[in-house]
């Protein structure tokens, strides 16, 4: 339920984060948009002055270059020497130049600054007008009258008045400048400011909202970490429960065959026993021809007695798997070197025995579960491996008892082992019982090889 619960809160706050990331994004492009509009707008506004600061700097030098013809002509007006008029030309040039500066810096739809500058020119063409008479009246050495120096001063004076006007024309055109590129640089400071503010506030809630995934994941993590203990608890004790009921039905198991092997030897033994007394003495008695009117029974008897022969043989045998006389009688060690001599009777079959003496002695349960697997391995080499050779080998390793069995037999691959292998699996099970690690190698073609390491401190 608690993980129903973080698992919708989760999905909320992601649907949440999707739609503020959102709206945020789009206000911040909006921002963007509006910062670069205006930039661009302040940008032609930059422009736009930097022209009307020529323009302004332009009519200064028409007024300097006008100042310089009006005073050429005052000059040689008042003096009429011939040196004037020279630098009177000069003037007039540069007021020429001056003008056609100025005419290039106004817009076509400037109809009023058209009209002044075209008033400049026409004062400028009667300023050149002037510059010819000068030069003419000082060729004939003759000065203009007074009356001439006063229209000119005149038409000075109205020369500078309409320059005045593109002057204060132009003063008023930079202060509506001025105040829209102060408007758009202050449209474009408040759009970076929202951006600025808006990322940051973003930002605060991006990482609120990562702060909250983080506790939200630690809280999953946390139950999921108390459910794995609860689970692995849970399997820790079914395990022990089925370890223990499995050592309960393994000595069960044990008992059985101890009860079975006894009642074999002691009342089956004991009852074979007599019959094949008994089938001695008839045998003695009318076994020998013409002592019997049937003359098949001498072929009767003796078939019983091999036969009564072969089931306390057999019985041997059922004893001696069940319950191991050698094992309770000589102790481990020559219980394991009987068991492979039983395999090595077989002339195909060519055994390596190496036990080291002086080996500890195990406890009986220790020494039942060695006995065990190893009965068990070498039951699989006979029945499956069809192998040449087989080694067994029992030695002290440090704290430890070793027993490996090999064989060069056939072998299996150890990921198509069957789960109903039981047989392997009572091998694995009598190791957990006594403490003992038991370790299986095998690759098909390659043989087997079988390693239990039983530390002694548990034997």
């Amino acid at each position: 339920m608690l993980r129903e619960k973080l698992s919708a809160y989760s999905l909320d706050q992601n649907r949440k984060s999707h739609l503020v990331f959102s709206i945020a994004s789009v206000a911040i492009l909006l921002f963007f948009v509006v910062a670069f509009l205006h930039a661009g707008k302040a940008a032609q506004v930059l422009q736009e002055t930097r022209r009307v600061v020529q323009f302004q700097e332009k009519t200064g030098q028409l007024l300097v270059s006008l100042l310089n013809v009006e005073t050429g002509v005052r000059g040689f007006m008042l003096t009429g020497e011939g040196e004037f008029p020279e630098p009177y030309s000069a003037a007039i040039a540069a007021l020429q130049n001056d003008l056609d500066a100025v005419k290039s810096l106004i817009p076509e739809d400037d109809a009023d600054g058209r009209q002044l500058t075209a008033q400049l020119q026409e004062f400028t063409r009667y300023a050149g007008s002037v510059s010819e008479r000068m030069s003419a009246d000082a060729g004939a050495g003759q000065t203009p009258p007074v009356a001439v120096l006063q229209e000119a001063k005149a038409d000075y004076d109205r020369a500078r008045g309409l320059i005045g006007k593109l002057r204060r024309s132009i003063a008023g055109d930079l202060q509506v400048l001025n105040a829209r590129s102060l408007s758009y640089q202050s449209r474009v400071r408040w759009s970076i400011f929202g951006i600025c503010l808006l990322s940051y506030l973003l930002l605060l809630w991006l990482f609120a909202a990562q702060q909250r995934e983080v506790r939200l994941r630690d809280q999953i993590a946390l139950m999921q970490a108390r459910k794995q203990e609860r689970l692995e608890a849970e399997v820790e004790k079914r395990t022990r429960e089925l370890t223990g009921l499995a050592a309960q039905l393994t000595n069960v198991s044990e008992n059985e065959k101890q009860r079975l092997a006894r009642e074999l030897h002691d009342d089956l033994g004991a009852s074979l026993t007599a019959a094949k007394m008994d089938a001695s003495w008839i045998m003695g008695k009318y076994g020998r021809a013409g002592q019997s009117d049937d003359p098949k029974l001498p072929q009767k008897l003796t078939r019983l007695l091999k036969s009564l022969d072969h089931a306390i043989t057999l019985k041997r045998r059922l004893t001696s798997d069940l319950l191991p006389p050698l094992l309770a009688e000589l102790g481990l060690y020559e219980a394991l070197d009987n068991l492979a001599g039983d395999l090595g009777r077989d002339e195909a079959v060519k055994l390596y025995i190496e036990i080291e003496p002086d080996l500890p002695v195990l406890s009986h349960a220790a020494a039942l579960a060695l006995f065990r697997i190893a009965q068990e391995a070498f039951t699989n080499i006979r029945k499956y491996a069809s192998a040449t050779e087989v080694n067994l080998i029992v030695l002290r390793d440090k704290d430890s008892l070793m027993m490996e069995i090999t064989d060069n037999g056939c072998g299996f691959a150890m990921d198509e082992v069957s789960s109903e292998s039981f047989g392997l699996k009572s091998m694995s099970h009598r190791a957990r019982m006594i403490g003992a690690t038991l370790q299986l190698h095998s690759s098909k073609g390659k043989g087997t090889r079988v390693t239990l390491n039983l530390p002694l401190g548990k034997g």
